[in-house]
């Protein structure tokens, strides 16, 4: 299941705001989703930890369903606990 953002009537055309049936999102909007920063959501992409496709020199979108699957892998990684070294 994909994080979405409900589109309010206010908001609709607001390019930060995430449609329902989008099928990427920008990093503003993937920052948005998950509620932290787009400098860390950047940071995310840059290091392979967030799938996302680039177009380009300059666009990178996020894909929903790449989105989905690293929430899901990041809460199972939570569920097991710290690791020991």
């Amino acid at each position: 299941m994909a994080a979405e953002l409900q589109v309010s009537p206010e908001e609709n055309g607001h390019p930060d705001v995430v449609p329902d049936d989008a099928l990427v999102y920008t990093v503003k909007q993937t920052a948005r989703v998950l509620q932290i920063s787009e400098t860390l959501c950047y940071g995310l992409v840059r290091s392979g930890k967030l799938p996302a496709l680039r177009w380009g020199e300059r666009a990178v979108r996020i894909p929903r369903e790449g989105l989905g699957a690293w929430l899901l892998s990041e809460a199972q990684k939570t569920d097991q606990g710290p690791t020991r070294r």
